[in-house]
C-alpha cells in the first residue's frame, strides 16, 4: 500500500506493508541515523510543523514552506530571528528547550550554515 501526501509536501509518499513488524525492526537503523557522525539528522538542526494548506520545515538556518502549489525558503538572518523561530514558527515552547536551548541550537545551526552569532536568550 502507498500513501501519498499532497502535493508539495516535504515527502511524497510512504510505501507501507501490511505484515505486522516489531520496534527492534527498526531499532539499528533508528540508532544509525540518531548518531553516526554523517547522518543528516546528527549533522543538521531539523524541526517540521505540518498545519493545515501547509507544512513548514526548518533546516539548519533555511526555513522552507511547502504548499500544494509548490516550495518557498527564506534564510535566518540573525540572531534575534533565530532566536524567535523556534518558538513563533514552529510552536517549541522555549522553557522545553532548557536553559541555554536556543544558543545550542544556534551552534547546532551554524556548523551547518554559518553566519549567525546566537543569543542566550
Amino acid at each position: 500500500m502507498a500513501l501519498h501526501h499532497h502535493p508539495g509536501a516535504t515527502i511524497a509518499s510512504y510505501d507501507l506493508h501490511l505484515q505486522p513488524r516489531a520496534s527492534a525492526d527498526f531499532a539499528a537503523r533508528s540508532h544509525e541515523l540518531s548518531t553516526f557522525p554523517v547522518s543528516p539528522y546528527v549533522t543538521t538542526l531539523v524541526a517540521a510543523r505540518p498545519a493545515a494548506g501547509h507544512t513548514l520545515l526548518l533546516l539548519s538556518r533555511t526555513v522552507r514552506q511547502y504548499t500544494a502549489n509548490g516550495r518557498s525558503s527564506c534564510t535566518i538572518r540573525d540572531a534575534d530571528e533565530f532566536a524567535t523561530t523556534p518558538s513563533e514558527k514552529f510552536l517549541i515552547p522555549r522553557a522545553d528547550l532548557g536553559p541555554d536551548g536556543v544558543g545550542r541550537l544556534g551552534e547546532k545551526a551554524n556548523a551547518r550554515t554559518p553566519a549567525v552569532s546566537p543569543r542566550a536568550t
